[in-house]
């Protein structure tokens, strides 16, 4: 189910760059949520889980999806501009900011393994960042956001929202995302001088059949991945599946040479390896 999840991610990344020339950010959002809110809704239904949906604590549900939005929403602008390895590169910082938040916000100790991961994955940032390279793009601030912002929700998760059913989360996860969505179509329609040729101010057209349908299977992908990690999570030890996250880097690097002819420099490379090196000790271990 991890392995499953994982390569649904990269598989999903892959695609939402291929269909970012022809849809703006807000109606990726809307398009996917939809197609995703429908797929989940008939699959609760023919299970009969549509109660599941009930939450303990709508606030705070709804604050983490709020988070999460914000967190996609950052994801996919960097991945519109940068290639997606060096997105990638960026967004598994989220553990170091995990450990970091996690000792403000519940109190958790670390010791000396952890504190050798955080200044290796620093070190790694900046070699996927480059901040004093003339390549350097200030859109990787974006991809670096979404990652302490997916490391906050994952916080949020653990102290506000732990008893909460995943199928409760997924469902109103996949709302909010529909409800930025549309709140991003309406604010462009309302000011149509704000109207550009970018991803986030393109603006909302029609799309043809056949990205359509890969925005739908975008859709079913993201129900996917959060069933397969969920039940990962639930079924396994953190410390056997934290590893194999690690997987989606490789195969970032790989997919973004071979479908977007993307070939990070050398620097980046190192710093993508050193990175998954850190985040391997936090994940193996959790205990020092």
């Amino acid at each position: 189910m991890m392995l499953l999840g994982t390569v649904s991610v990269n598989t999903g990344d892959l695609i939402a760059k291929s269909i970012i020339p022809l849809v703006s950010v807000w109606q990726l959002l809307v398009l996917r949520s939809t197609f995703g809110l429908i797929f989940l809704l008939i699959a609760l239904f023919f299970l009969n889980k549509l109660p599941n949906v009930k939450t303990i604590n709508l606030k705070a549900v709804l604050f983490r999806s709020s988070l999460m939005s914000v967190c996609y929403l950052c994801f996919y602008l960097a991945l519109a501009k940068i290639p997606i390895a060096l997105v990638a590169g960026a967004f598994f910082c989220a553990p170091f900011f995990m450990v970091i938040l996690s000792r403000i916000m519940l109190g958790e100790t670390f010791g000396l393994w952890r504190s050798i991961s955080l200044v290796g994955g620093f070190i790694g940032v900046i070699l996927v960042l480059q901040p004093t390279s003339v390549e350097f793009d200030p859109t990787m601030i974006l991809a670096l956001l979404s990652a302490f912002l997916y490391a906050l929700t994952q916080v949020v998760t653990r102290k506000y929202c732990k008893k909460e059913d995943p199928v409760a989360l997924s469902c109103w996860l996949t709302i909010t995302f529909l409800a930025t969505g549309l709140l991003g179509i309406i604010v462009l329609w309302l000011f149509p001088s704000a109207l550009g040729t970018s991803f986030i101010d393109r603006p909302t057209l029609i799309p043809e059949w056949s990205p359509l349908l890969v925005i739908a299977l975008l859709g079913i992908l993201s129900i996917v991945i959060h069933y397969a990690l969920s039940a990962a999570y639930q079924n396994a030890p953190s410390s056997l599946l934290g590893p194999l996250e690690y997987i989606y880097l490789p195969l970032a690097v790989v997919g973004g040479y071979f479908f977007y002819n993307e070939i990070p420099n050398i620097t980046a490379l190192l710093g993508i390896a050193i990175i998954i090196a850190a985040g391997l000790i936090v994940a193996w271990r959790k205990d020092a």
